[in-house]
């Protein structure tokens, strides 16, 4: 079993999880990506459509999301769980495959 974070999720809702759901303290542990870095687990990152739009720069959006873990109004929400820009496009592109089990025809160019 290995994770898949929702990356998108501090954007979007990162603000009402701060504000409301879960205060500040737990809000910064969405989408932790840093704890499986830290314990080398192999993750990847996805998106959820219909729940946030499709963007047809999608994942160049998640990427940066890794990277930045900023919310829709600016607040920097875990910065401890950013990834840098290579972690962030293995974990789309290399991991996703590896977790599909299809790591022998996709996810390296």
């Amino acid at each position: 079993m290995t994770p898949s974070f929702f990356i998108s999720h501090t954007y979007y809702w990162g603000d009402m999880h701060f504000n409301i759901f879960l205060g500040p303290e737990r809000a910064r542990n969405l989408d932790p990506t840093a704890w499986a870095v830290n314990r080398n687990m192999i993750f990847s990152l996805h998106n959820d459509s219909p729940v946030i739009p499709m963007l047809p720069n999608g994942v160049f959006h998640m990427i940066w999301c890794a990277v930045n873990r900023l919310t829709l109004t600016n607040r920097s929400l875990g910065e401890e769980h950013r990834l840098s820009v290579m972690q962030a496009i293995r974990a789309v592109t290399i991991n996703s495959a590896w977790q599909g089990r299809e790591e022998h025809r996709k996810g390296s160019i």
